[in-house]
């Protein structure tokens, strides 16, 4: 098949995401180098790809689906269907804040995220502490090869949005504690099926049919259910997540949140403040805040001065979180 264009899209962390037009029609392309950042790059797409093909079956509609996938010049790629009239969610929400139109988006992702979720798997609470140790702990371990973000890491304080709040670094036993402490609370321990990176960009929403699909799925999260699942929703709604990747540094302190955002987000914290209890928000926000740390060694090969900001973000969110519980 001819390939008569190849056109770079934003996206991908490590890998490049390409719209290809042949003679044919179009379709998606992702591609990885097989050589060099295989552990972040590599074996992340793989994961993707795979999850890519179960859910192809499992959940028909919800997902791309899979046309091919090789390799080609040292890169390991696959091929999706494309859909045309499509907008990711954020870049929807970003410029239109009609109420009733984002309540069925809204409603559509929840729905599909039901789906998910409703397949249970047995699980246990000590897996939180694997989690901690593989999605924390280790993923700032991974990062000190960049000596500036180190030594930043490793002060006692921080500064986020004209406030100093102590270091995460300094929080990071006190936080693990909270978080085994909360998932242990559960009164049921199970997971299930999920999207394993939902944020708003990587939804898709199709005017035209009224339909919502879901990309850039990952399989590596240690821990899959609905609350890892939500909090990486409330990463884009709420910690603006999107919106702090757009931004230049000099406008960090001063971010305009649209209005499409703050619609879908009041959605959302209502959703979860009427469906969980108490400890189970407390669980969700233990997440949240980790997934801007499991994020920082993809900043640092990629983009290093958002590395700083989101181990900002994570410090901002888990002293909140501290803070608030001690109150109570």
């Amino acid at each position: 098949m001819k390939i008569n264009d190849k056109k770079l899209l934003k996206g991908g962390s490590l890998a490049g995401t390409y719209l290809i037009n042949t003679s044919e029609g179009e379709y998606v392309r992702k591609e990885i180098s097989l050589k060099t950042n295989r552990e972040y790059g590599y074996q992340r797409w793989y994961s993707q790809l795979k999850r890519l093909q179960r859910y192809e079956v499992l959940f028909p509609d919800l997902f791309p689906r899979v046309l091919r996938f090789g390799e080609e010049g040292g890169n390991a790629y696959f091929d999706i269907e494309y859909f045309p009239e499509a907008l990711n969610c954020f870049d929807y929400l970003k410029n239109y804040a009609k109420e009733d139109t984002i309540k069925r988006i809204f409603d559509l992702i929840v729905e599909g995220m039901n789906l998910l979720h409703s397949v249970k798997i047995q699980s246990c609470a000590d897996s939180i502490r694997l989690y901690h140790r593989e999605e924390i702990t280790q993923k700032l371990e991974d990062c000190w090869g960049n000596r500036a973000f180190k030594e930043y890491a490793l002060t006692s304080t921080v500064d986020f949005q004209g406030h100093k709040v102590p270091s995460l670094y300094s929080m990071l036993t006190e936080y693990e504690e909270f978080g085994a402490r909360c998932y242990h609370e559960l009164p049921q321990v199970e997971e299930s099926y999920t999207h394993g990176n939902i944020t708003l960009e990587n939804i898709l929403y199709c005017p035209q049919t009224n339909k919502v699909v879901f990309i850039d799925p990952y399989e590596e999260n240690i821990i899959d259910n609905k609350y890892n699942e939500y909090s990486q929703l409330l990463q884009s709604c709420s910690s603006h997540y999107e919106i702090f990747n757009e931004a230049s540094p000099e406008n960090y302190d001063n971010l305009s949140i649209p209005r499409g955002i703050q619609i879908f987000n009041d959605l959302f914290t209502t959703f979860l403040k009427d469906h969980l209890s108490p400890e189970e928000l407390k669980v969700v926000r233990y997440f949240e805040a980790s997934q801007f740390v499991r994020m920082l060694p993809f900043k640092i090969k990629v983009a290093p001065l958002k590395a700083f900001l989101f181990y900002g973000v994570a410090s901002f969110l888990v002293h909140n979180l501290l803070s608030d519980s001690s109150e109570k």
